[in-house]
């Protein structure tokens, strides 16, 4: 009967059903007698008899627009207890021939029980009285694979449909599913039962009464079947032996489907030379299982996640299987190259991320390495994105000499001269990453303005990121400038004709720099030094702090300090903290005698002295 009452009006009937509006006074499997409860209280009577079904509500909108909200309410509550059960195919009736006013006034009003019988009473009443729905003995549920459908969605097209059975045994044509979802639970067999709660999922919750996928609804006779669903619900429907193909919107004659439990098809690329005039390589894909190979173009349909369609035989297909290389050489053929290309071929394939199984001649094997990766960040400033006090910079590895970028994806370095592939370790890229945004770098996405993703950091905070990178062993280059962590340091002194000269330097690779220009810079506040060859070295603070002050006494001269031969005491004071200074032999005598010396020795007054010693 719900084509009688428009959508609106049945919207408006949910909600009074669903808020317990109605009560029904009597209901049989031909009768039903309601009262709604709304703005007023309103009666309503529902009576089926050979054929004929009178309706009559005493609302307004009954009189004027016929079918209202107030009769779709109780409906439903006759569906939900069991009322009504006998009314079939029949002729409708808007009548008005009951005096309905006057039946209801004329009832007797009912007495009003117990409170604990209305509660014993009511124990249960909200559930719905078993359905009447049977499902016909000659009807069989079947279920159909849209070939074309599921190769547009890019996923498994299914078709529900029925069959009944001919009177000779024969089936039918196949016709889509005419069934409400309330009746699924009543379906005779438990795999269809099974299958169909499966495939149509929950029920949709509208927030005030959930009759959205109602049980008067119809089920859909077409769904996605999308993964990993799939995994699930395709071996359950292939083997009911119900299950079809349709390879064409035409084909009047399904497959049926039978299901391979053997082991899972596995997918690999093959490299391999041409069979032609310039000898040229061909990358094709190709599934295996056990002894038995196909090419990935020999199936009808593979779908993700993922099953192989073959022949009328459908297998399940490995569950890590990189389906977007599988489909686009299923879609568009082997990827060709020239023979000069063969090298260049190779490498790109076995660096791209998520490369499925290589099968390679035996003549191009390679070895696969690992190594530890050396960190490198190139900070670089004047970027018209950043505000002029923030520098941008760049992460690197070094993997024995090859630069790659943080942001390249790729597996690693290919050297195709020594057939040898150094795989990059992520863990360790990953940890240098967080390393440096502890160390105050930060990383920035990519946006609208700018489009490539990158690190910065301010300038004031440079100085500490250099230092505190150098300190963990990191390369450095900051707009073209390599800095340089401190080596060994160096003291050495050597003696004159009434002097000593304190020489020294702090090495910073293959170069060094000398004690005084390292002094200066550390007077002017500086924290770097440049070197001969151009890079930066810092200054190590710590060591130039306890020999600053003394050797600060001396003077500076060509690269060394010059000390007068009075300030011995002075100079053997600064190397006390420095045990490993060289010294020469004049000035190690020089120290013995300071050693040596305890005190001054009073002298005898001279005689004949007049006045008064200090």
């Amino acid at each position: 009967m719900a084509q009688l009452f428009p959508s609106a009006v049945k919207i408006r009937g949910q909600r009074y059903f669903a808020r317990g509006s109605v009560r029904i006074v009597r209901g049989t499997p031909t009768s039903l007698e309601a009262v709604i409860s709304g703005s007023d209280n309103y009666q309503v009577k529902i009576d089926w008899d050979e054929g004929e079904i009178a309706l009559h509500c005493s609302c307004p909108y009954y009189d004027s627009n016929g079918p209202c909200k107030h009769l779709w309410a109780a409906l439903l509550a006759a569906d939900a207890r069991g009322c009504l059960t006998e009314v079939q195919f029949t002729r409708i009736l808007a009548t008005d021939l009951i005096d309905m006013d006057e039946e209801f006034e004329s009832a007797p009003p009912p007495q009003k029980a117990p409170a604990w019988r209305t509660r014993i009473a009511g124990i249960g009443t909200d559930k719905p009285a078993p359905t009447r729905f049977q499902w016909p003995a000659k009807r069989h549920l079947a279920f159909v694979f849209d070939l074309n459908a599921s190769i547009a969605t890019g996923n498994l097209v299914l078709n529900l449909c029925t069959r009944d059975r001919k009177a000779d045994g024969s089936f039918a044509r196949l016709v889509s599913l005419n069934l409400q979802f309330g009746n699924i639970p009543f379906l005779p067999m438990a795999e269809d039962r099974e299958i169909l709660s499966a495939v149509v999922g929950g029920t949709q919750h509208s927030g005030y009464g959930g009759y959205f996928n109602s049980t008067w609804s119809a089920v859909p006779p077409a769904y996605q079947i999308r993964h990993p669903l799939s995994r699930t619900i395709v071996p359950m429907v292939v083997k009911t032996g119900r299950c079809y193909i349709r390879t064409s919107p035409a084909a009047e004659d399904h497959q049926l489907l039978t299901w391979d439990s053997g082991a899972p098809w596995q997918f690999s690329l093959k490299l391999q030379e041409k069979a032609d005039w310039n000898s040229s390589w061909a990358v094709s894909g190709v599934l295996r299982r056990d002894a038995e190979v196909m090419d990935v173009s020999t199936p009808v349909l593979i779908t993700e996640g993922g099953f192989v369609f073959r022949d009328g035989v459908v297998a399940p297909l490995a569950e890590d299987t990189p389906f977007e290389w599988l489909m686009h050489l299923r879609r568009n053929g082997p990827i060709d190259a020239p023979a000069e290309d063969r090298d260049a071929l190779l490498a790109s394939l076995v660096t791209t991320p998520g490369i499925p199984r290589l099968e390679l001649p035996e003549d191009l094997g390679f070895e696969e390495v690992s190594t530890e990766p050396r960190p490198m960040l190139k900070i670089r400033s004047g970027s018209r994105f950043a505000a002029n006090e923030r520098l941008t910079a760049e992460l690197f590895f070094n993997y024995e000499g090859h630069i790659v970028s943080a942001l390249e994806k790729s597996r690693g370095i290919f050297d195709a001269s020594s057939h040898r592939l150094i795989r990059r370790d992520g863990m360790a890229e990953q940890s240098a990453a967080d390393y440096l945004t502890g160390a105050g770098v930060r990383f920035r996405p990519s946006n609208w303005q700018q489009p490539r993703s990158g690190w910065e950091l301010s300038r004031a905070k440079l100085a500490q990121v250099v230092r505190k990178l150098l300190q963990a062993n990191w390369q450095l280059d900051a707009d073209g400038k390599v800095f340089r962590n401190p080596g060994a340091t160096h003291l050495e002194v050597s003696s004159g004709v009434d002097w000593f000269e304190l020489h020294g330097n702090v090495e910073y690779g293959e170069t060094s720099a000398k004690l005084p220009e390292l002094l200066e810079a550390l007077r002017r506040g500086e924290e770097m030094v440049k070197l001969e060859d151009g890079t930066f070295g810092f200054i190590p603070e710590a060591w130039l702090q306890r020999i600053g002050i003394m050797a600060g006494m001396g003077s500076s001269e060509d690269g060394h300090i010059r000390f007068r031969r009075s300030q011995a005491g002075v100079l053997d004071a600064l190397l006390a903290t420095q045990p490993q200074a060289q010294v020469d032999k004049d000035f190690a005598i020089a120290r013995e005698e300071l050693r040596r010396f305890e005190t001054v020795k009073a002298l005898p007054q001279p005689k004949g002295f007049v006045g008064r010693l200090r």
